[in-house]
């Protein structure tokens, strides 16, 4: 199993039954949700909270149950990747375009996650293109 891999599934193990989850997107987040519908499958029993339209389809189809933010309120934890953190913990992301609606459920949640790879480990920020909201 490659480290992004190993990653992704090891953050769904913060998962609690009974929680609102906030499934990110991108390609490590596309690992966590994988793990969260074997999880569902096994009996765990959570609401989730989609960013992008992308993680509602693999999220629905591993039969792990979506609502929109206004539907569920308030959110336990979401889990996200980044594009690149610095040694303080800065970051960026956006990458795959889901910028804003990543940035709405992350701050409904009570908890954020970023689940990256060490080659998301940066000294300085901005080797990524830099999302810009208007």
């Amino acid at each position: 199993m490659d480290p992004k891999q190993l990653a992704g599934r090891k953050a769904a193990d913060f998962i609690q039954d009974g929680m609102t989850i906030g499934l990110g997107t991108g390609t490590t987040a596309y690992h966590t949700i994988l793990r969260v519908g074997e999880l569902v499958r096994d009996g765990l029993k959570i609401r989730t909270v989609y960013t992008s339209l992308e993680t509602r389809d693999l999220a629905t189809k591993h039969g792990i149950p979506c609502l929109s933010l206004e539907e569920a309120g308030h959110i336990d934890m979401t889990i996200d990747g980044a594009d690149e953190i610095d040694p303080r913990g800065n970051g960026i992301k956006g990458g795959r375009g889901a910028l804003l609606y990543e940035k709405i459920i992350a701050s409904a949640s009570s908890k954020n996650i970023w689940v990256v790879g060490e080659q998301k480990l940066v000294k300085k920020l901005g080797a990524f293109p830099l999302p810009v909201e208007v």
